[in-house]
């Protein structure tokens, strides 16, 4: 007799476990499938036009010369970086850890 009453707990058990997992599934689903809410088309209204004051002028800045001789100045006073001391420098701190 014991034996038939822990079945039936085991069974009823069970049943409330696959019960909850298909609710739970079945709601997981309807979340996600939504009918699209259908709404009258509002009146589009524009806004007022905006009258933009005329853009004022400033005199043009001096122009550097173009020659070749100002180019090489302004890349002779790029820093180039020397890639053999970056390398040397990452390897020290490296051998460091």
């Amino acid at each position: 007799m014991l034996e038939k009453d822990n079945t039936k707990l085991i069974f009823g058990i069970l049943l409330l476990v696959v019960l909850a997992g298909l609710g739970y599934w079945w709601f997981s689903e309807k979340k996600f499938v939504r009918k699209p809410e259908i709404s009258p088309p509002s009146p589009v209204v524009s806004p007022a036009p905006v009258i933009s004051p005329s853009p004022v002028i400033s005199p043009s800045p001096q122009v550097k010369e173009d020659s070749v001789s100002v180019i090489r100045q302004d890349l002779d006073k790029i820093e180039l970086l020397d890639l053999e001391k970056e390398f040397k420098d990452i390897d020290t701190d490296l051998n460091s850890l």
